[in-house]
């Protein structure tokens, strides 16, 4: 079995250049960009975006919001340098919405996004359930409006599941949504390492999982806090520098069969206080040695 693609989640050295991100990944060894649409596509993003990002992301809003320079300047950049856009997440209220108020303003802001990552060459748009609101009914139908957009243009909706949301933490809640959507291949699970353990499973429950239900793992770890306190977009860390079984999650996932992609996902408030450089390689050698020290136990 060969070792899986790695991509990076350029939220991992959030306050780097764009350019930087693309050109310390390619250095580094990755294979291919997830991306975020404050980054690519601030053009899309609105006020309440923009209130969310700096809150919850810490991001700084550029001078040049408004302009669409940046997705049409990103691809080339990125191709020049050996390296794919293959993933995009929304605008923050979007994400924070979609599930439960998928109004009129935020179904524009999918369609947007949506056609953003079919411009950047990506196939797929990460959706997660952020909150407890309505239902896994309501959350099914919601995917199913944007895949009426999404599936013509041939991107994949990507659900997460969210450890702290007791609506949809776990395996069995999110597997309910998919069948629920009755959108078959067209929708997956992002199965976040960190997420995963976060809602209290041990690994025995990947196996319910079937490998084309997966449109990408995102591989990270936890700091030492009790479960009850780690919240995902600050407590995450290094794949084996913390108290999660990375090594024994990404076993579980390549026996479910799934040889897609994996990418690091790092959100933790002193790592964007570092050196963009030393971040971008240690995750890409943490995740690497995780991947593969799985992978030697299944080959």
């Amino acid at each position: 079995m060969t070792s899986p693609s790695l991509q990076l989640n350029t939220i991992t050295i959030k306050d780097a250049a764009l350019v930087d991100k693309i050109l310390l990944a390619a250095s580094c060894g990755y294979d291919a960009l997830e991306m975020w649409a404050h980054e690519v596509a601030p053009h899309l993003l609105t006020e309440a975006d923009w209130d969310i990002a700096e809150g919850r992301y810490l991001v700084r809003r550029p001078a040049d919001s408004t302009s669409r320079s940046t997705m049409k300047s990103v691809l080339p950049i990125a191709s020049e340098h050996g390296l794919r856009i293959t993933g995009l997440i929304p605008g923050p209220d979007a994400l924070v919405r979609w599930h439960d108020s998928l109004d009129d303003d935020i179904l524009k802001s999918m369609f947007d996004t949506v056609d953003a990552c079919v411009t950047l060459g990506g196939h797929y748009m990460i959706l997660p359930v952020l909150g407890d609101g309505g239902s896994l009914q309501g959350t099914a139908d919601n995917l199913k409006r944007i895949a009426e957009h999404a599936v013509p243009k041939g991107i994949r909706l990507g659900l997460e599941p969210m450890g702290h949301v007791q609506k949809c933490s776990r395996v069995p809640e999110a597997l309910e949504v998919l069948e629920l959507s009755g959108l078959g291949e067209n929708v997956g699970l992002v199965v976040d390492c960190f997420h995963y353990f976060r809602a209290g499973q041990d690994v025995s429950a990947i196996s319910a999982i079937g490998s084309d239900q997966i449109v990408v793992v995102h591989i990270n770890d936890a700091l030492n806090l009790p479960i009850e306190q780690l919240v995902g977009n600050k407590h995450r860390t290094y794949p084996g520098h913390g108290i999660f079984d990375v090594v024994g999650f990404c076993e579980a996932i390549l026996d479910t069969g799934y040889n897609g992609p994996y990418s690091t996902e790092i959100m933790n408030e002193a790592y964007w206080m570092d050196d963009p450089t030393t971040v971008c390689r240690t995750s890409f050698e943490t995740s690497r040695a995780a991947i593969d020290q799985a992978l030697a136990q299944v080959s």
